[in-house]
């Protein structure tokens, strides 16, 4: 079992690690294996303004330098790490 967080609010993470936590003890004798992955800003459809209002301002440059990698992401890149192969 696989959970994605990818949406725009700062408490999602939160969220779907606790749905993960729960998934764990109430599968945990099914042999079942849960994961869950918050990749932070992501690129999309949903965060187009915000991305859009960025780059207006000048400030495209400083778009995720919160996040611990130091950038954003891509659709394509969040989907490749789940698959673990190229989709395209």
């Amino acid at each position: 079992m696989s959970l994605v967080c990818a949406g725009p609010t700062t408490d999602q993470p939160r969220r779907v690690n606790n749905m993960a936590q729960t998934a764990v003890y109430q599968l945990q004798k099914t042999d079942v294996r849960v994961n869950s992955v918050c990749p932070g800003l992501i690129e999309t459809g949903m965060t187009t303004a915000v991305f859009q209002y960025a780059r207006q301002k000048g400030a495209g440059g400083k778009i995720g330098q919160l996040n611990p990698l130091g950038r954003y992401g891509i659709a394509d890149g969040v989907a490749y790490f789940l698959c673990g192969h190229r989709l395209y």
